[in-house]
């Protein structure tokens, strides 16, 4: 469900990754949830769209932020958990984030995202042969014209380039 007041169209758009247009509609969603919902605390799907946001502006002081209340927050969500390690490896904590990520990858072995969030993390620890074989795999992953997973080539083949 999404937070009270939330306009849905913001949810759209950071699902297209247009995280320009969706963070501050995101932000007052939590807003407008934390007032309705004193005891309940932060709405997890908002502050976790904004730290995907906050990673791919690259703005990683913003993404602390999201990670704090994140990581204060109860329960086990696998998104939530896997941008987390994300962020380890932004902040340059690669070296704790790969050996989860890499046991995510196992379990998750077509998943774009988390894939893209391990050859991060593999080329972070200057293994850059490991993070283009990762990068090739999640690019292998990606359908032609699929409405959203198309989004990750461009990131994925500049990962890709890194690594040479």
């Amino acid at each position: 469900a999404l937070p009270a007041g939330v306009n849905p169209r913001s949810v759209a758009l950071a699902r297209q990754w247009r995280f320009k247009e969706a963070m501050a509609p995101l932000a007052e969603a939590d807003r407008r949830w934390t007032i309705a919902n004193l005891k309940a605390g932060p709405h997890v799907r908002a502050h976790l769209w904004r730290l995907i946001g906050f990673l791919e502006l690259d703005q990683p002081q913003d993404a602390a932020r999201e990670v704090a209340i994140l990581s204060a927050g109860t329960g086990s969500d696998p998104w939530v958990s896997l941008y987390l390690l994300r962020y380890l490896v932004v902040a340059g904590r690669a070296a704790e984030a790969v050996p989860t990520l890499e046991r995510f990858a196992d379990g998750n072995p077509e998943n774009v995202e988390v894939l893209y969030a391990l050859a991060l993390g593999q080329l972070a620890l200057g293994r850059k042969r490991d993070a283009g074989v990762t990068a090739r795999r999640a690019l292998a992953c990606v359908p032609d014209g699929h409405p959203t997973l198309h989004y990750w080539r461009e990131p994925l083949t500049t990962l890709l380039g890194r690594t040479r």
